[in-house]
């Protein structure tokens, strides 16, 4: 059982929402928009690539095995792939670059006196301490079947 924060929804603490509605208002992101949101598209991408999934498909069906517990996730409402294949494809890129920049500006200033080859970050440490087991039963599972499908 989960006693904490799963690592989106961690993640997702980070991102600045003032400043990404403010670039999607400006590249008019959500116009015309009725099931998902550029916000909603980005949840989606971030869950994809944290969980490890190589395709829309795979970040599809991660989120429907998950569905009891996609809330906590911080994903309110997960979409059919087929969505969010046109999201990636009609959305302005620029929306999630400016976000990009937005957050390497804010971390720029934290690193200025390191090296960039001193940097490290203790990857196998942050998954023994967070509740991955989830999210990686999941990958797992679908690798499985695309084993046993030939």
């Amino acid at each position: 059982m989960n006693i904490g924060k799963y690592i989106l929804a961690q993640v997702i603490d980070f991102i600045p929402r003032y400043q990404f509605d403010k670039l999607v208002k400006m590249y008019k992101g959500d116009w015309n928009a009725k099931n998902l949101s550029c916000y909603n598209q980005l949840l989606h991408l971030l869950f994809g690539q944290i969980t490890g999934c190589v395709s829309i498909r795979d970040i599809c069906l991660c989120l429907e095995a998950h569905g009891s517990s996609i809330y906590h996730l911080g994903i309110r409402k997960s979409v059919n792939q087929t969505n969010l294949y046109r999201a990636n494809e009609k959305r302005d890129y620029c929306i999630y670059e400016g976000l990009g920049m937005y957050l390497i500006g804010i971390v720029r200033p934290m690193y200025s006196n390191i090296k960039v080859a001193e940097i490290t970050i203790d990857i196998v440490g942050i998954f023994r301490e967070c509740s991955t087991y989830s999210f990686m039963g999941c990958y797992n599972c679908i690798s499985d079947n695309r084993q046993n499908q030939g």
